[in-house]
């Protein structure tokens, strides 16, 4: 699977509300026209979209380091919420 399909894929999900991503695919009809002055142009769109990535991969991985963290529970029933 390609960037762009994965993309794609990536903004159909919920809550897939990931500017970088949405913003990965707003450029690609362009990317090949696109230069350093161009970029220069959208810098703080572009910065401020991949400190929102960045902030939701930090979320997801605290996430699942509480997770891992978790001590399993012999139980008889499915637990709520799954």
């Amino acid at each position: 699977m390609d960037a762009l399909t994965l993309a794609a894929r990536l903004v159909a999900l919920p809550p897939a509300d990931v500017p970088a991503v949405r913003l990965y695919l707003e450029l690609q009809p362009a990317a090949e026209a696109l230069d350093a002055e161009a970029l220069e142009k959208r810098r703080e769109e572009i910065e401020k979209a991949l400190d929102g990535l960045r902030r939701q991969v930090d979320q997801a991985q605290g996430i699942a380091r509480r997770c891992a963290e978790l001590t399993p529970v012999p139980s008889r029933q499915v637990p709520d919420g799954i």
